[in-house]
């Protein structure tokens, strides 16, 4: 709900006392709030120390590694980025999670393009592309349109990434998701 003091007192409430997930749960919601904030390296700090009181048997965190790869991005580690989510796409592949292996395909592709790795993200993409053609999400669709956009930006291939940017446009007009809407009408600027 965008109360991010209110949920920040319970997270740090909940860092004293109680079991070991609870102290991991705070602490990854802290990470949230960080990343929320626009505080990257503290977000990176809160994200990895929640990530080692998580037992090993708790290792689908994939929100938190969602946010702890983009928080590595926005601080410049892309390596580290693409650790994460090579690791994470790598998971959801073994346990045949079609949705989050689409989901960390895409933005290891992101973090790839941003390293200037073009041909692995395009491979990346491809794949993703085959495991979604069937896909009737939107989220999915968008994620996939706007990954290709901005592959085919980067190669300078303004036509074909306007294309995509449409493509992604209109699904994201359907789905109310104004934010990714903005970003959307921003690429095609």
């Amino acid at each position: 709900l965008n109360e991010l003091d209110e949920a920040e007192r319970v997270y740090s409430s909940l860092l004293e006392g109680g079991s070991t997930a609870r102290r991991a749960e705070a602490l990854s919601g802290l990470g949230q709030i960080a990343f929320r904030r626009g505080e990257p390296r503290t977000a990176i700090a809160l994200f990895e120390e929640a990530l080692t009181v998580f037992s090993p048997s708790d290792a689908n965190h994939t929100d938190l590694a969602d946010s702890l790869g983009r928080s590595y991005a926005m601080v410049g580690e892309l390596e580290s980025a693409i650790g994460v989510f090579e690791r994470y796409r790598e998971s959801a592949a073994q346990r045949y999670d079609t949705f989050q292996t689409i989901q960390f395909s895409v933005l290891l592709a992101h973090a790839l393009i941003d390293s200037g790795n073009l041909g692995r993200a395009e491979e990346l993409l491809g794949s993703a592309i085959a495991l979604g053609s069937g896909s009737e999400s939107p989220s999915v669709r968008a994620q996939l349109f706007w990954s290709q956009s901005r592959l085919h930006a980067e190669r300078g291939d303004p036509v074909t990434a306007a294309r995509f940017a449409r493509s992604a446009l209109e699904i994201l007009r359907l789905t109310e998701d104004t934010y990714r809407t903005a970003r959307a009408h921003q690429l095609l600027a």
